[in-house]
């Protein structure tokens, strides 16, 4: 029998179990379940299989926190929100589906996984500090023109290839840190800042470019070995003389 504690607005607050499979219910003494709440799962290394059902709008800070071997988590399509660290340290999370119905993640939210690729959900302006930290295997993610700010340390370590950021506004402190396999960069138009460490210790990247002229680029930002592509007498020529990176023109405005 499955132990339930749950407040009046039907938050599930706690779930215990004997199974390796934890099936939240949809309802509760006919009233919808709508909130799973915080550290509701919180390190159920006994858990295998979540399911939640569509009635679920949020999922709360550290929610499913520390359940290391969960493979697989399905996330309805009327989910709104996902907290802080809701998924932080899920070892063995090789498969994750966000829908377009969620316009918040949180900080931490997913660090530590083990999934391949990831879409961001369409709406989503902010990809939080720490988002998808230690990722090692996250190898591509889709990234919608909703986005303007990457937070610090996002993807860090990350095993990302390649990157599309077509409408960003700024990329933070440390955002791509050592993600050794990407090869080439491109920086919108949009982009106002790139601060320190962004790409720092992206050994791989072999080319970056940065199509506006007045983009701030912070101090280490870019590895010395990177081709910095610009146009002339911009803020990329500039960091370029000055650190010692080969620039290379871009002819047409």
């Amino acid at each position: 029998m499955e132990n339930l504690e749950y407040e009046e607005n039907i938050k599930i607050t706690k779930f215990g179990t004997s199974h390796s499979t934890a099936i939240i219910p949809r309802k509760i003494n006919e009233r919808t379940v709508t909130v799973i709440g915080e550290k509701a799962f919180f390190g159920r290394k006994d858990l295998r299989e979540i399911r939640i059902p569509n009635s679920i709008t949020h999922i709360e800070d550290y929610a499913f926190a520390k359940c290391e071997e969960v493979r697989k988590i399905n996330i309805p399509n009327y989910v709104k929100h996902i907290g802080n660290r809701a998924f932080s340290e899920c070892f063995n999370l090789r498969e994750i589906k966000i829908p377009d119905s969620v316009k918040f993640i949180g900080d931490y939210a997913f660090e530590w996984c083990k999934f391949s690729e990831i879409t961001i959900p369409t709406g989503i302006k902010y990809i939080g500090d720490y988002t998808f930290f230690w990722c090692t295997e996250l190898n591509n993610v889709i990234i919608p023109n909703s986005v303007k700010y990457i937070g610090k340390f996002a993807f860090q370590c990350c095993g990302l290839t390649e990157i599309n950021i077509e409408n960003v506004k700024t990329i933070e402190y440390g955002a791509f840190y050592c993600c050794r396999k990407l090869k080439s960069v491109k920086i919108p138009k949009s982009t106002k800042i790139i601060e320190n460490y962004a790409f720092y210790e992206c050994d791989h990247l072999e080319k970056i470019e940065i199509l506006n002229p007045h983009c701030e680029i912070c101090t280490s930002s870019i590895p010395a070995e990177t081709v910095i592509y610009g146009y002339e007498n911009s803020t990329a020529q500039d960091y370029a003389e000055k650190n010692g990176n080969k620039f290379i023109e871009i002819k047409n405005l």
